[in-house]
């Protein structure tokens, strides 16, 4: 069972964030309009801010989800507090329009 905050898997955290680390610049290096939508894994082991963002779409490279009140161009994202980004499992799918 996945923590839901808390540093019990920082190698984990670290890796899937450099993940969605790497999605967001390769966004920003491109001149596509995109679509970005967050994806939830919406288990029980699921932050109930991270459900309810499931599926909130922005449009942009630069476009921000609310996660719990916070600002976030992705999940894991740096700029949130950890307990909203330390063992985040969730996803980010993007379109280009």
């Amino acid at each position: 069972m996945a923590t839901k905050c808390c540093g019990h898997w920082p190698s984990v955290t670290s890796a899937l964030n450099a993940g969605q680390t790497a999605q967001q610049q390769t966004l920003e290096s491109h001149e596509l309009v995109v679509v970005k939508q967050w994806t939830a894994v919406g288990d029980d082991d699921s932050r109930e801010t991270h459900s309810t963002v499931d599926r909130q779409r922005v449009k942009g490279s630069e476009g921000l989800f609310n996660v719990g009140g916070y600002e976030a161009l992705f999940p894991g994202d740096g700029n949130l507090p950890g307990h909203e980004r330390i063992s985040c499992r969730c996803g980010m799918l993007t379109d280009a329009i």
